[in-house]
């Protein structure tokens, strides 16, 4: 009996853990959905309220409100932009970003140059493929992970000195040992 009885706690906890992850707190600010994540510190950005129809400049808060709670925006979820052509102009990130998913902004029509600040730790897989319209990338000089070396308007990776983002701008720094 100990046994059935310890199986049933174990599956009752996996359960209440599954349904919890199932019920994610989902919300609206401003133009953006946002998720509370896991730990719930801070969110993560999932789309644009109008989805692949957005249009106009992007800024995304450095923190947002929500149920009296404030919150770091840290991540960007993949594919969270793509193919949102409307998009034009600059694109302002927040100071308190982490992470931009996998093709994050494909197919954009931003313009000018994008900064990648110092709190980024992770870029996903192709985040502004098709983005012909950015004029270059600027990485804070305080992050820690990646740069933009010699004004090379593009993302290097500083621990394998892999280039894994460029533009129409973009030259290939000495040092850079392969590209994405």
């Amino acid at each position: 009996m100990t046994k059935n009885y310890l199986k049933h706690v174990v599956l009752l906890v996996l359960l209440a853990f599954g349904l919890t992850q199932l019920n994610a707190q989902t919300f609206t600010y401003g133009d953006l959905i946002y998720e509370v994540n896991y730990r719930g510190a801070s969110v993560t950005v999932l789309e644009h309220v109008d989805g692949t129809d957005a249009t106009g400049t992007l800024t995304i808060p450095d923190y947002v409100v929500y149920n009296g709670n404030n919150y770091a925006v840290t991540i960007i979820d993949g594919y969270a932009f793509s193919y949102c052509r409307g998009l034009e102009g600059t694109m302002i990130l927040p100071n308190t970003l982490e992470e931009i998913g996998d093709d994050a902004f494909d197919y954009c029509g931003f313009t000018g140059v994008v900064t990648i600040p110092a709190s980024v730790e992770w870029i996903g897989y192709t985040p502004f493929y098709g983005c012909d319209g950015i004029e270059g990338f600027v990485v804070d000089p305080a992050n820690e992970d990646y740069d933009s070396r010699d004004n090379c308007n593009a993302i290097i990776k500083k621990y394998n000195d892999e280039l894994i983002v460029g533009c129409k701008n973009s030259t290939i720094p000495d040092g850079v040992v392969s590209i994405a």
